[in-house]
């Protein structure tokens, strides 16, 4: 059995747009080693259609996510508040179906993913920080921007 990996909390700031593009890169490409430093050890996620999540929790479902679909988080606008404990991002996310996954309505409610193709969402996500920059809660509301139209000859579904 794997032994739980340890994952580090509370060592990197969010103070800057670069701050948040690490953030989300590293989010991307699955390195949580380098993106939980983001997160204050008892962080809450409060994703639209999703029970409010741990940081534990919020961590392994992305894991989840990522078994079936490559996501790429791209920053489109950050603004933060002056004391530096808000902050209010714009996020577009194309999410791509891995190889043999076919998935008929990915989050029911962004239509098809297959390998390579998946619809292209937006995410407005409220950040509140930490006087020391950490995330306590992310609040995200997502809208779909382009639904993929799966074609006739995809793979069957695999869910």
């Amino acid at each position: 059995m794997a032994k739980p990996l340890k994952l580090p909390f509370g060592t990197k700031s969010l103070r800057s747009t670069a701050d948040i593009e690490d953030y989300l890169d590293n989010l991307s490409n699955d390195r949580p080693l380098q993106f939980t430093p983001y997160y204050s050890p008892n962080a809450t996620f409060k994703w639209s259609g999703n029970p409010d999540r741990t940081t534990t929790e919020f961590v392994t479902w992305v894991e989840q996510v990522h078994t079936v679909v490559d996501e790429k988080l791209m920053l489109q606008k950050a603004i933060f508040n002056a004391e530096g404990t808000k902050i209010a991002a714009v996020i577009n996310i194309q999410f791509r179906g891995k190889e043999n996954v076919r998935i008929d309505n990915f989050g029911e409610r962004f239509g098809p993913v297959w390998p390579g193709h998946g619809p292209l969402v937006r995410a407005y996500v409220w950040y509140n920080l930490d006087k020391d920059g950490h995330i306590l809660e992310a609040v995200e509301d997502i809208i779909p921007i382009q639904i993929a139209t799966l074609p006739e000859n995809a793979i069957p579904s695999s869910l």
